[in-house]
């Protein structure tokens, strides 16, 4: 796996590389030109392929004013400089003449957050992670700014309950946690596709998700989650079609192009033998139903496609998925699950009735403000084509 911050070198070395790793994805949508890097493929759509969720909501609802906060790193900040680039050809434009707020890890985001309150923004988009998130979250909680009247729009792969993780750096309650983040909307990419095409290993989407289910109850997430850190990761089903992806290009190259490639398996670990641009080719031409959907390479950037984005509701504590928004960018609104808005009727037992459109917050007034803008790049992480490193 190749973390952020070992990509560059990574990326500087491709071109020694000739054995597939096939990880799961992080989300930064960095990747240098594929002419320059021919050899890294991403196993999933970055984070800026999220993008059009989140318009996806905004359009749903109606929303055309919003005030836009990023976490400063490449994975936000690329993330919501798309998301600002679809909204504005939907009409729909910030609350500020500041297009986003880019905040760094230590800092503190209430100034930023009293210039949104100022402009009387209602409607969030908050593209960050779970630790930035957390401090927003209880900023605006102490700012008034999580009530009835507010929606948050957030990327919702965190895990379960992320905002009870303790931090020196939030000095809200668990109870106040709860409050401020209740009902916000969230998006991130789904892992089983909705499709029940069986798979290559003979079983639909479904089935996979059964059994991986009954597989993550014999160990516990590395994250470890006030609620129990017991569960499965989207990531899980990308990985496992990256792995079916990887066979495939073995199978391609080594068997049904033999007599094309006229190479064996042990030929694809030595220098020379072209085995590394077969294999290259073979995953370009990568097309099979898996478990997280139709799994294909964009020929001109490598990212994974066929992927679909899971749109969540906050409800009781609980991410629901309300909306799936489709390859083809169709959206798909969940049968009998209604939107649970701030606003929900108190059920008694420490939950709130589901009212569906009762009170849905309007975008509300406003007036425009100027401030500067900076930006901060990160890297990510993907698959590549690896070299065993020789000892002299």
């Amino acid at each position: 796996m190749l973390c952020r911050p070992t990509t560059f070198v990574h990326l500087a070395l491709l071109h020694l590389f000739v054995v597939l790793r096939p990880p799961h994805s992080l989300l930064s949508p960095y990747r240098t030109p594929p002419r320059t890097v021919p050899y890294f493929f991403r196993t999933a759509i970055s984070n800026v392929g999220l993008a059009p969720a989140a318009v996806k909501i905004l359009e749903r609802f109606k929303w055309t004013k919003f005030g836009a906060i990023a976490e400063n790193i490449d994975r936000d900040t690329s993330t919501m400089v798309a998301l600002l680039s679809l909204a504005a050809t939907k009409g729909i434009t910030p609350t500020t003449k500041q297009q986003m707020f880019p905040i760094n890890g230590g800092d503190d985001p209430t100034p930023a957050l009293k210039i949104l309150k100022e402009a009387n923004t209602k409607i969030f988009m908050c593209q960050v992670g779970p630790g930035m998130a957390r401090k927003v979250f209880c900023a605006a909680y102490k700012l008034g700014m999580t009530n009835d009247d507010t929606q948050w729009v957030i990327p919702s792969w965190f895990g379960p309950k992320w905002w009870r993780v303790p931090s020196a750096a939030v000095d809200c309650t668990a109870e106040e946690m709860d409050e401020a983040t209740r009902g916000y909307l969230g998006y991130e990419q789904k892992g089983q596709s909705l499709r029940s095409l069986l798979t290559p290993a003979k079983e639909t989407p479904a089935a996979f998700t059964t059994r991986y289910v009954k597989a993550a109850k014999t160990f516990k997430h590395a994250s470890s989650y006030p609620a129990g850190g017991i569960g499965i990761h989207q990531g899980g089903y990308m990985a496992y079609d990256a792995v079916w992806a990887w066979a495939y290009a073995l199978h391609d190259v080594i068997v049904t192009r033999q007599a094309f490639y006229q190479l064996s398996f042990e030929d694809l670990a030595k220098d020379g033998t072209g085995g590394q641009d077969a294999l290259k080719d073979a995953l370009y031409r990568t097309n099979f139903q898996g478990v997280s959907g139709q799994v294909t390479f964009d020929p001109k950037t490598a990212d994974r496609e066929g992927l679909s984005i899971s749109i969540e509701n906050n409800q009781n504590g609980t991410d629901v998925e309300v909306m799936v928004l489709n390859p083809d960018n169709t959206l798909y609104v969940t049968p009998g699950v209604d939107v649970v808005w701030r606003s929900s009727t108190p059920d008694g037992k420490g939950g709130y009735v589901k009212t569906g459109m009762l009170h849905k917050p309007d975008d509300g007034s406003q007036r425009v403000i100027q401030v500067q803008l900076s930006m901060l790049d990160d890297t990510d992480n993907g698959f590549g084509l690896v070299k065993p490193c020789k000892l002299r």
